[in-house]
């Protein structure tokens, strides 16, 4: 988490006069602040969102035990980082474009926070 905090500071620092550009001086708004973390997409409901997560994360329960069922062939199990990531890109490419799929909390909490 504070690794995801510093980083975000850093970004932050980094960017402060193009943030003064697009935003004005020291306004800050949803415009800049999706530079930090994930959001939703506006015309999303609160439903809609829900229903996006939960059915990510079920996409990524059902993968990982798919990955890891004892019964699956040793070359599966030798390749798990390999289908891991296949996975995650994938469910990034087909469910995250509406509410961003932010799995990890230090890469999405962190940065919001210091948003």
């Amino acid at each position: 988490m504070l690794g995801g905090f510093t980083g975000a500071a850093i970004v932050y620092g980094n960017y402060r006069s193009a943030i003064d550009e697009v935003e004005g001086f020291n306004v800050r708004t949803h415009r800049t602040a999706i530079i930090f973390s994930t959001y939703p997409q506006l015309f999303l409901t609160k439903t809609g969102q829900f229903f996006s997560e939960f059915l990510a994360t079920a996409m990524l329960i059902i993968g990982i035990f798919a990955i890891f069922n004892p019964r699956s062939p040793k070359t599966v199990h030798d390749m798990a980082p390999l289908w891991l990531f296949l996975l995650i890109l994938n469910i990034g490419a087909a469910l995250g474009w509406e509410t961003g799929y932010a799995m990890n909390m230090a890469r999405d909490f962190a940065p919001r926070y210091f948003a």
